[in-house]
């Protein structure tokens, strides 16, 4: 049987000439999953408030920075593959099933808001640079976007061969998307009302995750060579 487990860095030292001076960093073993629950995602609102969402509506919750955990009831039994937190009190959560649920209240009870539709859809990701304001992407093919909290969702991006997306905004305005099916990646400038198309950069297998930090610098995981 496997098992699924969370793991808190303690300690990463460096000495700042390049990345070849990395030292080692300390990991401690601070909660398993019970039975064959599989985690699938966390997010920590600052050093000490964190979740981790999983299988079968799983979500736990730490306050002292992983060192106790406690189960958070949920109310879903589906499988949950992506969890953010504005601050503290006010998160989202989103998985299979057309499951997107919010809490303000710190996960202490959780409401849902998915859109209305098609309850097949499965949610792969999600950003909320505020209370208001949130992006959502599903294995359909559409990037989702809500002005008021996830009383309603209006589709703002589609792309015809279907699947999910990678999704990275670095704030309310800016903001990618690169489907997993395809080697277009979209931009927007503009809060999603318009998206520029790009030269996608010229990698294999790049289906995993990108980061950005601003408009101008980011990073991918990709392979160079088709498998």
């Amino acid at each position: 049987m496997k098992r699924s487990y969370f793991l808190v860095l303690l300690f990463l030292w460096t000495c700042g000439r390049g990345p070849t001076q990395i030292q080692e960093g300390t990991w401690e073993l601070v909660r398993a999953a019970e039975g064959d629950v599989r985690y699938a995602a966390l997010h920590f609102a600052d050093q000490s408030h964190g979740w981790v969402v999983g299988d079968a509506g799983t979500i736990v919750h730490t306050g002292d920075g992983g060192w106790t955990w406690t189960a958070q009831q949920s109310g879903c039994s589906s499988d949950l593959n992506a969890v953010q937190f504005v601050d503290r009190d006010y998160g989202w959560v989103a998985g299979h099933e057309n499951t997107l649920m919010h809490t303000e209240d710190g996960g202490q009870t959780w409401q849902s808001r998915a859109p209305v539709g098609d309850s097949s859809r499965t949610f792969t990701a999600l950003y909320f640079p505020d209370e208001a304001t949130g992006w959502v992407v599903h294995t359909q093919g559409e990037l989702l976007h809500t002005g008021n909290g996830g009383a309603t969702w209006d589709v703002q991006l589609s792309w015809e061969q279907g699947g999910s997306a990678l999704i990275a905004f670095v704030d309310d305005q800016v903001g990618y998307a690169r489907p997993v099916v395809d080697t277009v990646l979209y931009k927007t400038r503009d809060g999603g009302h318009s998206w520029l198309t790009l030269d996608s950069p010229p990698f294999y297998h790049w289906r995993r995750d990108m980061f950005f930090v601003d408009e101008q610098h980011g990073w991918i995981p990709a392979s160079t060579a088709p498998s």
